[in-house]
């Protein structure tokens, strides 16, 4: 169970982090399709995910949505460069 949670906590930050979507909300809805969960899933997700330190943040209504704040950078907590090099080469392989 916790090895899927991950993952799929994971994935949805992954989507929200994605370069070409930041600053764009991303729906609950086609993150409940993408992963096949129900939308009160997501949310708990979501609640998980801002637990942890991550600033996601929701709009509601019709153009609603999920982002990651802006300006928001994640911390290197004393990662070396080429274990950062190998978490960005792994995400942009899961991004594909």
């Amino acid at each position: 169970y916790y090895e899927d949670f991950y993952k799929q906590i994971l994935d949805i930050l992954t989507v929200l982090g994605k370069e070409d979507i930041v600053c764009e909300k991303v729906p609950a809805s086609v993150l409940e399709e993408k992963f096949h969960v129900t939308v009160r899933t997501i949310q708990r997700d979501m609640v998980c995910i801002t637990e942890e330190g991550i600033p996601v943040y929701s709009n509601h209504g019709k153009n609603g949505g999920y982002s990651i704040l802006p300006s928001y950078k994640m911390k290197n907590c004393d990662i070396r460069r080429d274990e950062q090099q190998m978490i960005r080469q792994a995400l942009e392989i899961r991004l594909r």
